[in-house]
């Protein structure tokens, strides 16, 4: 979600009765995807389609852990480095903590992909070299 709707979409979670539609209590527009039966929030700038694949609950506190698969997503090419990259901050995205904190989001860094042979403190000539 994005700092423009993260309110509006913290309220879905709420527990409406069976024969409402969240999207329509809060003031979001649905919109159809030809993937996926849920619908997306139609404002939303980062759009991902998700089958479940597993569901394994956890011992040790009795959650649930959800597994899925995307099969779909939708984001503007003008946030998309070259390298596949997608920049989150581009899209004015919100992070979520718990139930009820939300935040922005700010990169410190993007470093290369870790391997056993780079030490601790050479990544900037290694990022330089991109």
């Amino acid at each position: 979600m994005h700092a423009a709707i993260f309110e509006s979409a913290h309220q879905t979670a709420a527990r409406y009765d069976k024969a409402a539609f969240e999207f329509d209590a809060v003031g979001l527009t649905a919109e159809a995807s030809a993937a996926i039966t849920a619908p997306y929030v139609a404002v939303s700038r980062l759009k991902f389609g998700v089958q479940l694949r597993s569901q394994q609950e956890l011992e040790i506190n009795g959650t649930v852990l959800v597994i899925g698969e995307i099969l779909e997503l939708q984001v503007d090419d003008s946030v998309v480095q070259p390298d596949g990259y997608v920049d989150v901050e581009a899209l004015q995205s919100v992070a979520v903590t718990g139930l009820d904190s939300y935040h922005t989001t700010q990169r410190l860094s993007r470093l290369n992909y870790a391997t056993a042979r780079v030490r601790k403190g050479c990544y900037s000539a290694l990022i330089s070299a991109r």
